[in-house]
């Protein structure tokens, strides 16, 4: 009734056709290597779809989580700045409830670890993994590499922390995200027109809001335990109820290992592929890549405990030496 021009329209994930030449098909017109290209790859075919239904453009809500519907995880920090500790304890009960956890859990979570300096955080973060050097799974690349380039020195002096060891989630931090941190993002919006013809636009990333979203006092983002309780105050004549009191995390629905699984082949060649490439061969811990597909696993819900592994290692050095061999001409 308040938008009687909206249209709603639902589909399922077998509607998304698949794409050819997922990672390739896009290069001559971008010009460079997708960040996450596990989940790019469900973006492009959604975009393929809406080009298909003759739309062209597609608005995102990039932005939004550390914006304006931010869900107030700095709120534990504020408080106990301010001094306001009895409010502190009946926020960490409430926040508890919220998420059936303990109140100490909610503490040690949003307020005691990120206190902790970064060394320690780092350090904390690697006893929790079993293989402390590959930064829970995050780069393929060989630990020689990160030596030679200096890259730990590197991502701590842009304020970068590859194991994302419990961060500060202040408005500074998230400014840094927002804005110096995000730059491939931002190169992702501009080079939008070349994903199929569909234009992405993200209203929630607009300088203006961000800026005022970052000044929005800290405890009007969560209140008695609900988070983004600011959002839901701005947008309560503009949502449906359903929408708007819904606190349950949503479904991640995307199916990124059954696609990964129907390309298992032809990432397995390209792995092996990559030991006649001088500068693949240099960069990558191959051996650590074939071990990731000799221990396939077994199912979507084992893939999930070793999603950073497959996702952020396997199939982003896979897209990244068929980058190279592209912008080489298949002589690097």
């Amino acid at each position: 009734k308040k938008y009687p021009s909206l249209r709603f329209e639902y589909l399922a994930m077998s509607e998304l056709a698949a794409i050819d030449l997922p990672d390739l098909s896009y290069l001559e017109r971008c010009a460079f290597p997708f960040r996450n290209i596990s989940r790019t790859r469900f973006g492009q075919r959604f975009r393929a779809w809406l080009a298909a239904k003759g739309l062209a453009v597609h608005l995102g809500g990039g932005a939004g989580n550390f914006g304006l519907t931010w869900h107030g995880a700095n709120l534990l920090p504020y408080l106990a700045r301010k001094g306001r500790l009895l409010t502190l304890v009946r926020e960490a009960h409430a926040t508890a409830s919220d998420n059936n956890a303990s109140a100490a859990r909610v503490l040690a979570r949003e307020l005691l670890l990120p206190s902790l300096p970064l060394s320690l955080r780092r350090a904390l973060k690697r006893l929790r993994s079993r293989d402390p050097f590959a930064l829970y799974g995050n780069t393929p690349l060989k630990r020689e590499v990160v030596a030679e380039f200096d890259l730990p020195r590197i991502w701590e002096d842009d304020g970068f922390d590859p194991l994302f060891a419990w961060p500060s989630s202040s408005p500074l931090e998230r400014a840094k995200w927002l804005f110096d941190q995000n730059q491939l993002s931002h190169d992702n919006f501009a080079a939008s027109p070349a994903f199929r013809d569909v234009e992405l636009r993200n209203p929630l990333g607009d300088r203006d809001l961000i800026e005022f979203a970052l000044n929005v006092p800290e405890h009007l983002y969560r209140r008695n335990g609900v988070p983004r309780w600011f959002a839901r105050q701005v947008l309560a004549d503009r949502v449906p109820a359903e929408i708007l009191n819904e606190t349950r995390r949503g479904a991640q629905q995307y199916p990124w290992f059954d696609v990964l699984c129907a390309r298992r082949e032809e990432i397995a060649a390209e792995v092996e592929q990559m030991e006649n490439s001088v500068i693949a061969s240099r960069l990558f811990d191959i051996p650590r890549l074939r071990r990731l597909i000799a221990n396939w696993p077994k199912d979507a819900a084992d893939a999930e405990a070793h999603g950073h592994a497959y996702m952020l290692s396997l199939d982003q050095a896979v897209h990244v030496f068929q980058f190279i061999r592209w912008a080489t001409k298949g002589n690097a």
